[in-house]
């Protein structure tokens, strides 16, 4: 079949064995190939890649993900410049998963990440100042064809439409009982009512019969082009931005951030030994403050609520107030637990606690389940900062004490480590110094090094990095300055327009 994305053409063709395409690639000789999968979950350990696509300029091959063709990927990617993919290291992990636990990703002769090619082509601006996000389907959509997502809705309109018809089964099989799916499912989740034991059978004979969909179930008309379309967007994306990476001089700086992947990938790969029991315990005692608190909170307001219940919080202090306040946020409750309201002290802490529970003791036993270990990914490139991402960069360090005193949760106890404070030391620092000019960096970082004003040396002008036109005006030169040479060296010899004011130097 052939897939159009925006300009861009691409034959797209199901191969049993990656050794098939071998003479393909040859011909071809493009000077990178992407790689990507597509899994049965996002844990870095424990789950499996099931069919993958392999692409190159006008072709992607999809092939399903067995042990014979992921050795194959590497022999195909080490003939070729560098094997690229959107977060490579995921699919690397989930590869290694497969294969064994043999360090995959140092196989391979040269790694590339599409989220540095955008990190540098992009302008320096977080998603919430207007900035693009690193999300593939978003970048397609804005970028490259504004219907890139059309095969991926077309995966979940299937999988949707499969559930239904399934769970219409499962109506029929319950009818006889009384049962319908809703009230078994608030049973099952909510535990609002004890499920007879016939129920229960029901519903284990129906699951057994009617799996939960995977990937694996959709139609190969549908699957095919909706693997192939990923790895068709990554590499029209290093098409479009390899030219901006170029004039901006910056090839130095993405060849020393794909050297870093590989030790990325094994840092990820070791994963933080958890102490399980303590977590446990500790949900136990998060719980059981929990009730006490939500017990406390509805003998104070005179009804029952939940802390999520915003619109009810409202109504209950209007009634208290003689207004209905527009929000019920933080700084709200903040603002009335200093003068002394306890329902607001207490919805306070009740939405800590709640969120704690969730984040940092019910997820890490979740994600820890597997083998003992919590396994985070370390983002090269997400933040405009130039930091590491990563969960394990979020843990809090102080504990929760219930109101007795006793604490009943530390945040840092949740890992065996003989150490309290995780971080990754001084790393913005090593990033940012790619971008400051004096390293023939790009420029959109400089002005966190920038003097606090900026004229133009003739107008007085003064520098406003706050728009975009502004920020594109900023290597303007003077009048005279030599044509041959890159405006980051003209800036070092002081050709630069804009002059701090004090000085007059550029």
């Amino acid at each position: 079949m052939i897939i159009q994305m925006g300009d861009y053409k691409y034959n797209v063709n199901s191969v049993d064995y990656l050794r098939d395409i071998r003479d393909h690639l040859k011909k071809d000789q493009p000077k990178w190939c992407v790689v990507d999968f597509e899994t049965t979950g996002l844990h870095l350990k424990k789950d499996l890649p099931t069919i993958g696509s392999f692409t190159w300029k006008g072709q992607s091959y999809v092939f399903p993900a067995t042990e014979e063709n992921l050795l194959e990927l590497v022999n195909l990617a080490n003939q070729v410049g560098f094997l690229v993919n959107h977060n490579i290291n995921y699919d690397l992990h989930m590869a290694a998963n497969k294969l064994g636990d043999d360090l995959y990703g140092r196989r391979f002769k040269k790694l590339g990440d599409t989220m540095g090619f955008c990190r540098l082509s992009f302008e320096a601006l977080s998603t919430r100042y207007g900035g693009d996000t690193l999300k593939l389907k978003a970048i397609g959509n804005k970028y490259i064809d504004a219907t890139a997502d059309r095969y991926e809705k077309a995966v979940i309109s299937w999988m949707r439409k499969k559930r239904t018809s399934d769970h219409k089964v499962l109506s029929a099989m319950l009818r006889p009982f009384g049962w319908t799916i809703t009230r078994l499912e608030n049973a099952m989740n909510k535990s609002t009512e004890p499920i007879p034991e016939e129920v229960m059978n029901v519903f284990r004979e129906w699951r057994n019969a009617y799996p939960e969909p995977t990937y694996a179930d959709v139609p190969i008309d549908i699957i095919t082009p909706y693997v192939a379309s990923d790895g068709i967007l990554t590499d029209i994306l290093i098409e479009k931005s390899t030219p901006v990476i170029t004039f901006r001089k910056q090839w130095k700086i993405l060849n020393k951030e794909f050297e870093l992947l590989p030790v990325v990938w094994e840092m990820e790969r070791q994963g933080i030994p958890v102490d399980r029991e303590y977590l446990k315990k500790s949900l136990e005692l998060v719980e059981d403050y929990i009730y006490e608190l939500q017990m406390k909170m509805h003998e104070l307001a005179g009804q029952k609520f939940t802390v999520g219940q915003h619109e009810v919080i409202k109504d209950i202090y209007e009634d208290r107030l003689g207004y209905k306040p527009s929000s019920t946020d933080k700084s709200f409750m903040k603002k009335m637990a200093a003068e002394g309201d306890k329902l607001a002290d207490t919805i306070i802490k009740l939405r800590r606690l709640e969120k704690w529970k969730a984040t940092y003791i019910e997820r890490i036993l979740d994600v820890s389940e597997y083998d003992g270990k919590f396994y985070s990914s370390m983002n090269q490139f997400n933040p405009v900062s130039g930091r590491f991402s990563g969960d394990a960069q979020q843990f809090p360090r102080d504990a929760i004490f219930d109101d007795k005193g006793n604490e009943i949760f530390n945040p840092r106890r949740a890992f065996k480590l003989r150490g309290y404070y995780l971080d990754f030391s001084q790393v913005e620092l090593r990033v940012q110094a790619h971008y400051t000019m004096y390293f023939g960096g790009d420029i959109n970082l400089c002005r966190a090094y920038m003097p606090f004003k900026c004229v133009h040396y003739e107008t007085g002008e003064i520098f406003d990095h706050e728009t975009e036109y502004g920020r594109n005006r900023w290597n303007e030169m003077k009048p005279g300055a030599p044509t041959d040479k890159h405006w980051e060296e003209l800036l070092k010899e002081g050709w630069s327009a804009w002059v701090v004011p004090e000085t007059s130097k550029p």
